[in-house]
Order: structure tokens, then sequence, then C-alpha cells
């Protein structure tokens, strides 16, 4: 059941990537103004984005390895990398 979960967990996520995109970069543009811009003027903005959802996959993979439900690890990990409200926040 354990292996089940986690493989519908990557496959979803997969999926989730292309979608979640221009989200993220929405939610930088207006809550992270500063970072946007600078990432988007040293033209990184892209990469930055694509590492946040990579690494958002991670962190949600260790979560579920803990045994946090699916939509518990997807909301950490979320918040923590690709949806930040903290423009102080370390670079991403």
């Amino acid at each position: 059941i354990y292996w089940n979960r986690r493989r519908e967990a990557i496959a979803e996520d997969r999926l989730v990537i292309r979608a979640t995109g221009p989200r993220i970069l929405a939610h930088w543009k207006e809550h992270r103004p500063k970072m946007y811009r600078a990432l988007k003027k040293s033209g990184h903005l892209d990469q930055v984005a694509l590492n946040a959802q990579e690494r958002h996959l991670d962190l949600k993979m260790e979560a579920l390895d803990q045994g946090l439900a699916p939509d518990q690890a997807d909301e950490i990990a979320r918040q923590v990398w690709m949806f930040p409200d903290e423009e102080d926040q370390p670079e991403l």
C-alpha cells in the first residue's frame, strides 16, 4: 500500500509541475516582488522556479516517508518551496 501511494503521488506530481509553474511565478511576483524582479533581470527566473518545484517534490517525498498523508505532505512542501510569503526569506 505504501509504495502504491508513493507511486501515485509521484505520477500526480509530474503532471502538477507543468501546471504550477505559472502559479509559482504569479505568487512570487505578488508576494516576493524584489526576488522576482532580481531573478527576471538576471535571466534565472524560470530555472529557479523549476528548482523550487523539484525541491517541493523532494520535501513532499520525505514527508510521505515519515508517514504524513499526501495532502499534508504536499501542503508543507508547497508552503516551504513554492509559495513562501516572506520577502525576507532567503533565496530559493
